[in-house]
C-alpha cells in the first residue's frame, strides 16, 4: 500500500498497487488467462462468452484493487466466479491485462512502473568501496563498509530532529514465500534490492520509482533445504554483483539491470546454492557458496569482475595430501559441508578477507567424520589477491551440535581491558555468535598473525 497515495485521496483502495510488472510477469499472466479466463473473456481478452476487458469502462472498477478483487472473488449473482486462480496469480493476470491496454483509471501515491531520464548509474571505484564508511548518504555494501560493522556515520539524525521524521516513499516489491532479508544498497541516485527468489530491482534512490527489474527462473529441480532467500547484492564500477539460487554468479549493468555475464559457481543439482551477498575487492568479486544439508565439500570463489573468469578458489576442505586433510576420517572429507553462505569482510590495510565457515556434515554425527574437521567452524584468514591462506582459528572442533561459525566478522580495534580481557592489544576480527542451542558468544582473533597453530595453507 503507498501511503502518500491514501494521503492524497482517502481511499484505501485507490493505493493498492499490482507488484508485479516485468515482461517475464505479464508472459506468466498470459499464460494463466489463456488456460483460466480466456473461455468466457475471448483471446486477449477482447470479449466472448463474457464481456471483454479492454476498451470500456468496467463496472466493478478498474483500480488496481478493483481487478483484483473481482479476479479473486468474482461477481455475485453473474457467471464470473471467483477462485479460478490463486491470490499471486491473480496479480499475473492483471500485469498482463495491462499490458494489453487497460490503464487502471486512478493510480496515485506510488513510483512509477520506471523512469525516464534518470542518468546513468554512478561507476563505484574500489576507493570508494574502501571509504564507504564515511560518507552518509550511500551504503554500498550490505555490511555498509569492509569492515562489517554496519554502522552509519550519518549525524543528520539526531535526538532534537528525529520526531520530524516522515514517510518520502514507499515501494511495494512482489510478495513472496521466502523471508526477505536483502540489506539495500545505495549508490548515487540508484538502490538495489534484491527479492527471491531471484529477482534484483533498482530504484531511484530520490522517489523510489523503479527503473529496472531482472528476475531469474528458478529450477524446478531446486534443492534448498531451509530458507530460499537471497540477502542482497554489491556493486563495483559500473555493475551490480548477485549471486543465485542455483549457484551462479552474475554481473548486471547497474543503469539498465541487463545481464553482462553469468558463471556457474557450483551444480545447485548436488544441493549448492547461494543465498547471500559476494564482496567485492580490487577488481575481484568474491562470493561463499551454501548447501552444507547436502553432500557437498565447501569453498570460496573469486571471479574477475571485468570478465567474470575463475582467478582462484580456497577449499575449505583439504583433499588428501594437503595440510589439514589428516583431520577427516576415510573418505568424509569428500561430503563434510564446511559450507560459506555468509558475507565476509575485508582489512585493505592486510589485504586480508576474514570469512566464517558453517559447520560439517553431518552436523550432528561426528562419529562418521572423525578428527577436527578443518577448515569446518572455522574464522578464515585469506589473501584477497591469490585466496592463499594466511592463518585460521577453529572455534569448535570435530563440532556434533552444528554450532556454526558463518557469521560475518566485525573488524575492530581494542584494547585489552574491559569485556575483550582476553584479546590481544591488536587489531582484532570479533565474530560474534548467536545460535537457537548455543547462548551468545563474542570470540576475539587477531588480524595480523595465526591465533591458533595449525597447518600452512
Amino acid at each position: 500500500m503507498q501511503l502518500r497515495g491514501l494521503a492524497i485521496t482517502g481511499d484505501p483502495y485507490l493505493s493498492v498497487h499490482d507488484p508485479y510488472s516485468s515482461a517475464q510477469d505479464r508472459a506468466t499472466g498470459r499464460r494463466i488467462f489463456e488456460l483460466t479466463c480466456a473461455r468466457c473473456h475471448g483471446a486477449k481478452a477482447r470479449g466472448g462468452l463474457g464481456p471483454a476487458l479492454l476498451g470500456r469502462a468496467l463496472a466493478h472498477g478498474d483500480s488496481d484493487w478493483a481487478l483484483y478483487r473481482t479476479i479473486t472473488r468474482g461477481v455475485p449473482g453473474t457467471p464470473m466466479e471467483g477462485g479460478f486462480v490463486s491470490r499471486r496469480e491473480a496479480w499475473f493476470v492483471l500485469a498482463y491485462l495491462r499490458g494489453l491496454g487497460a490503464a487502471p483509471a486512478t493510480k496515485l501515491g506510488g513510483p512509477s512502473d520506471t523512469v525516464a531520464n534518470l542518468a546513468p548509474a554512478h561507476t563505484v571505484s574500489f576507493a570508494e568501496l574502501v571509504s564507504s564508511s564515511s560518507g552518509p548518504d550511500e551504503w554500498l555494501m550490505p555490511g555498509g563498509a569492509y569492515d562489517g560493522q554496519r554502522f552509519a556515520h550519518d549525524d543528520q539524525i539526531n535526538v532534537s530532529n528525529v520526531s520530524r521524521l516522515a514517510v518520502r516513499w514507499i515501494h511495494q516489491f512482489p510478495s513472496t514465500n521466502a523471508p526477505n532479508e536483502s540489506a539495500p544498497i545505495v549508490s548515487g541516485n540508484y538502490l538495489y534490492v534484491t527479492v527471491p527468489p531471484g529477482s534484483v530491482f533498482a530504484l531511484d534512490a530520490h522517489s523510489g520509482a523503479q527503473v529496472w527489474q531482472y528476475s531469474r527462473q528458478v529450477p524446478s529441480d531446486i534443492r534448498i533445504c531451509c530458507v530460499a532467500t537471497n540477502r542482497g547484492a554489491v556493486v563495483l564500477g559500473d555493475r551490480v554483483y548477485v549471486g543465485t539460487l542455483d549457484a551462479h554468479l552474475l554481473a548486471l549493468d547497474a543503469s539498465t539491470g541487463h545481464l553482462v555475464w553469468d558463471r556457474t559457481v557450483a551444480d545447485y543439482r548436488v544441493g549448492y546454492s547461494i543465498t547471500s551477498a559476494p564482496l567485492a575487492v580490487h577488481d575481484l568479486v568474491i562470493t561463499g557458496i551454501a548447501g552444507a544439508e547436502y553432500p557437498t565439500r565447501g569453498f570460496i570463489s573469486a571471479y574477475d569482475a571485468a570478465s567474470g573468469t575463475l582467478r582462484w578458489r580456497f577449499n575449505t576442505i583439504p583433499q588428501p595430501g594437503e595440510p589439514g586433510s589428516n583431520t577427516w576420517g576415510g573418505d568424509s572429507w569428500k561430503t563434510g559441508g564446511a559450507v560459506t553462505w555468509g558475507t565476509g569482510a575485508y582489512d585493505p590495510e592486510l589485504n586480508l578477507i576474514y570469512w566464517g565457515v558453517s559447520g560439517a556434515t553431518p552436523d550432528f554425527d561426528a562419529k562418521a567424520r572423525p578428527g577436527d574437521n578443518l577448515y569446518s567452524n572455522c574464522m578464515l584468514a585469506l589473501d584477497a589477491s591469490t585466496g592463499k591462506l594466511a592463518w585460521y582459528f577453529q572455534f569448535l572442533p570435530g563440532d556434533d551440535h552444528d554450532w556454526d561459525s558463518i557469521q560475518t566478522p566485525a573488524l575492530i580495534n581494542v584494547s585489552a581491558t574491559g569485556t575483550l580481557s582476553d584479546c590481544w592489544q591488536s587489531p582484532i576480527a570479533v565474530d560474534f555468535s548467536m545460535s537457537s542451542i548455543a547462548p551468545t558468544a563474542i570470540s576475539c582473533v587477531r588480524r595480523r598473525s595465526r591465533s591458533k597453530p595449525g597447518p600452512s595453507a
